[in-house]
């Protein structure tokens, strides 16, 4: 039997089939490679609106500082929330002497102090914000926390951020807290001994710590919450709100127990 046959020798029907046979292949592969290009897409977000910042090996222009180039991305960035927030408090001095892009200022950080930053474009949308529009102010500080500066940052152009599994999330100020609120509980039974019941801790942080964002049933209807639970000697302050609020809160309990003596 001869095996070096050419396709103008294969009879007219056989050579149908192999043409259709092909033609049907490379259709389903197409499909599935659609079909497996949304499927990427939703695991990465990109169906929430989340678009992940790129790198610059260029000196970022109108900011006055020079970023260094990427760093081997192989565990580079933080691999918890925890790790996020460890980063975010940590203390940073920046020069940005002159304005520049608020996405460029992202970038410098991300690229200086390996924070994951995810910007939540349907949000900024939604209330109308350009983000490719947005200029920061010259901002130089020295040995300020992370998250302050971050605060810094965003506020300038009434946005937020919030920390979402490893990575932290630009959005703006509503989604904050009915998308990227984040609930901690707080040991306050102490707080007791020092004339400070958990009825008066609720007001004090409701009017001092971002007082439109808790909903307290009366004058506001922010989605922030405050609840308190336990009995005895465990009494409990359960809070969910954003991590600037959340700092906030910390920065509050421990002056009220370094007032009374207990730290």
């Amino acid at each position: 039997m001869r095996s070096d046959f050419t396709m103008n020798e294969l009879p007219i029907l056989p050579r149908f089939r192999f043409f259709g046979l092909t033609v049907v292949s490379l259709c389903l592969g197409g499909l599935l490679g659609f079909m497996g290009q949304g499927a990427i897409g939703d695991v990465y977000g990109q169906s929430e609106g989340l678009t992940p910042l790129k790198f610059s090996e260029e000196p970022l222009a109108g900011l006055g500082v020079d970023s260094e180039k990427p760093k081997n991305q192989n565990e580079r960035f933080p691999a918890s929330s925890y790790d996020v927030e460890m980063k975010l408090l940590t203390p940073v001095s920046l020069d940005f002497d002159t304005a520049g892009s608020f996405g460029d200022a992202l970038e410098w950080i991300q690229n200086t102090y390996d924070i994951l930053f995810y910007v939540d474009h349907r949000s900024l949308i939604d209330n109308a914000i350009e983000y490719e529009a947005l200029q920061s102010s010259p901002l130089v500080c020295k040995d300020l926390p992370l998250h302050a500066v971050l605060n810094l940052l965003v506020k300038e152009h009434d946005l937020d951020y919030s920390i979402y599994h490893n990575m932290v999330v630009i959005c703006d100020s509503d989604s904050v807290y009915d998308r990227y609120a984040i609930t901690r509980v707080y040991t306050v039974s102490d707080l007791e001994e020092l004339g400070v019941n958990g009825d008066s801790l609720v007001r004090m942080i409701q009017e001092k710590i971002v007082p439109h964002s808790w909903y307290n049933g009366l004058d506001t209807d922010g989605e922030g919450t405050l609840i308190l639970y336990g009995t005895g000697e465990q009494n409990n302050l359960m809070a969910t709100t954003s991590f600037e609020a959340h700092c906030k809160i910390e920065a509050l309990l421990h002056s009220i127990r370094r007032a009374g003596g207990h730290e």
